[in-house]
């Protein structure tokens, strides 16, 4: 940078001339590729100082400039292809900044969404763990709930275990009544019909036997009242006691348990007219 500044700045000025025409004045081109040769001895007389003038000074001094000039022009021209590529090489990571400003712009971006994310994600932690720790302390209570329910549950198994044996025998006793109050009930009909049979055929026997004295009775009372020849108002009053007479005990026997269970209607005693026949 400081030899672009010493081209950029102009030449100093000496008497009519500049520095770098009087320089140029002097023998010897600098070639391109070609090293830079000092001047000969001959050439630079050294002068003793109190002999040199101002002119013959700035002279001198312009020598050694441009051989310093020299100097630098030959490095100057070896070290420009090394600056090209310095350029380039400047160039490729000015562009490779340029790119990883706006990755950086990019990361930044992503970064403060990260830290939103992760802060939420935070918050949403939290409130996890709270809910968890009150999860837990949830299931610890239902745990020991269960527990105490599972003692119940046990003793409820055990008792109806034991409600299902009560049950069992309650059935077998239950099929075992069943079946002696269905015997019960067999005998039952069984002794009803032999008894309304008994009572029929004892009805039955009654009844004919009954019909037989009553024939006897009237045959031997008409029998009689032939023999005796009784006069017919007497005979009608006759049979109609006889009628009554066998009318109350007909009703008598009528009002009897087991014939009144056979659905025979019972008549009353002041009725005048009921009789044998009626």
């Amino acid at each position: 940078m400081d030899g672009r500044e010493a081209q950029m700045r102009p030449p100093r000025q000496l008497g009519s001339k500049s520095i770098i025409e009087v320089a140029d004045d002097c023998p010897g081109e600098f070639e391109e590729g070609s090293t830079p040769t000092a001047p000969e001895a001959e050439e630079t007389p050294e002068l003793p100082a109190n002999e040199l003038t101002p002119r013959d000074a700035a002279a001198l001094s312009l020598v050694a400039a441009k051989g310093k000039k020299r100097e630098f022009s030959s490095f100057l021209a070896a070290a420009m292809p090394k600056l090209d590529e310095l350029c380039d090489v400047l160039l490729t990571w000015d562009n490779n900044y340029v790119t990883l400003k706006d990755e950086l712009l990019s990361l930044r971006t992503k970064l403060a969404s990260s830290e939103e994310f992760l802060t939420s994600a935070r918050k949403r932690r939290e409130r996890a763990l709270s809910h968890l720790d009150r999860s837990e302390s949830d299931l610890a209570a239902y745990r020991a709930e269960n527990v105490v329910l599972r003692g119940k549950l046990a003793v409820a198994e055990v008792r109806l275990s034991e409600a299902l044996r009560s049950v069992e025998a309650a059935e077998t006793k239950m099929s075992k009544m069943e079946v002696d109050m269905a015997q019960l009930k067999e005998e039952r009909a069984q002794m009803d019909i032999e008894a309304a049979r008994a009572s029929a055929i004892a009805e039955y026997k009654e009844s004919n036997d009954f019909r037989v004295e009553r024939d006897r009775i009237a045959e031997e009372a008409r029998s009689e009242m032939m023999a005796t020849k009784v006069d017919p108002l007497l005979e009608d009053e006759c049979d109609v006691a006889f009628r009554r007479g066998f009318g109350k005990g007909f009703r008598l026997a009528r009002r009897m348990p087991e014939r009144s269970d056979l659905g025979v209607n019972d008549a009353s005693d002041d009725d005048p007219d009921v009789g044998i026949d009626g």
